[in-house]
């Protein structure tokens, strides 16, 4: 059983899921004993991290990353994935 740290402040959002991601998420949240809330905001910071502002992208691997969650195709450019 994991131990449960007390709240940080936060607030709280709603979020629409279509039933395939939302079957996905549950299989997850079970498989890894986290809570689909604490995977939701996982998700969201790993996305900001990728996505909210280029200045704030340190390398050329992170702009990569971000290349390819917005476009598939850049992957080609992107030696460091062993993709020439």
């Amino acid at each position: 059983m994991r131990a449960h740290k007390p709240p940080s402040p936060s607030k709280t959002v709603t979020l629409r899921l279509d039933p395939g991601t939302l079957r996905r998420l549950d299989e997850l949240a079970r498989a890894t004993d986290r809570s689909k809330a604490w995977l939701a905001a996982q998700a969201v910071r790993t996305y900001l991290d990728l996505n909210d502002d280029p200045g704030r992208c340190v390398g050329r691997e992170k702009s990569c990353l971000r290349d390819i969650v917005r476009r598939p195709e850049a992957a080609e450019g992107c030696s460091f994935l062993g993709i020439d």
